[in-house]
């Protein structure tokens, strides 16, 4: 008779994920002024990660500062937070 397999979890990147757990993140395209200022664009670019969703869309930050907002095979680069919002209110219908 054959044992069923052990199941044991991957150890990979388990020393990395270790590092970094207490390291504080921030996105690159964020200025650098007093701390509310940072944890307000977290704030808004946390919003408009969930208003891309609602439409479908995905948002990310990019490491040289602006934003990328994908739907489907389709993407857009946007230069920061205000055009972002423009064309998010832009895919909802609304006016800006």
């Amino acid at each position: 008779m054959m044992a069923a397999p052990q199941k044991r979890t991957p150890r990979v990147g388990t020393e990395a994920s270790a590092e970094n757990r207490n390291k504080p993140t921030h996105f690159a395209s964020h200025a650098e002024g007093p701390q509310g200022q940072r944890a307000d664009d977290d704030e808004a670019f946390r919003r408009m990660q969930i208003s891309a969703a609602r439409l479908g869309s995905t948002l990310h930050a990019l490491g040289c500062g602006g934003f990328l907002l994908t739907r489907w095979a389709a993407c857009k680069e946007l230069p920061d937070l205000a055009a972002v919002g423009a064309l998010l209110r832009r895919m909802e219908g609304r006016r800006s």
